[in-house]
């Protein structure tokens, strides 16, 4: 399967995937779909981390420490909209490890590839997390 995606697909089943992975899965109803996306790679605490920026808008700083909430890992934000006059949609990507433990020939392939103009195809699980305060505290009160 890892090199059936190491191009871009035209299809999300074009490779077998949904088979594959989807015997991986609990059961259950799943919209397998094919996007395109361009990631942009955010890093706790700096410009554009939703934790230190949006979320403090919304629900404030945490009480006890002071400080905004803390992700521990580096992730990447690829889309975001407003829903609703009082809903907003933020989509991030989190890897399931920490970039240290990426095979880094793996990486350099991949780097190689694209390099060449090749996209290749990633596999992602979502889950729709739907959150508001329990109470206006911040500049921002809505539904994320």
């Amino acid at each position: 399967m890892r090199e059936r995606l190491t191009g871009a697909l035209d299809d999300p089943d074009e490779a077998g995937a949904i088979d594959a992975f989807g015997a991986l899965l609990p059961e259950g109803e799943y919209l397998p779909m094919l996007l395109d996306v361009a990631p942009q790679l955010v890093i706790p605490g700096k410009e554009g981390d939703y934790f230190s920026g949006e979320q403090v808008t919304t629900w404030g700083i945490d009480q006890f420490w002071g400080l905004p909430e803390y992700p521990h890992t580096p992730y990447y934000r690829t889309y975001e909209t407003a829903v609703d006059a009082d809903a907003h949609l933020y989509e991030f990507v989190v890897s399931m490890v920490p970039p240290t433990w990426n095979e880094r020939e793996r990486v350099e392939e991949y780097t190689v590839l694209m390099e060449r103009g090749t996209v290749p195809t990633a596999v992602a699980i979502s889950a729709l997390d739907v959150c508001q305060p329990a109470i206006d505290r911040g500049d921002d009160y809505s539904v994320r």
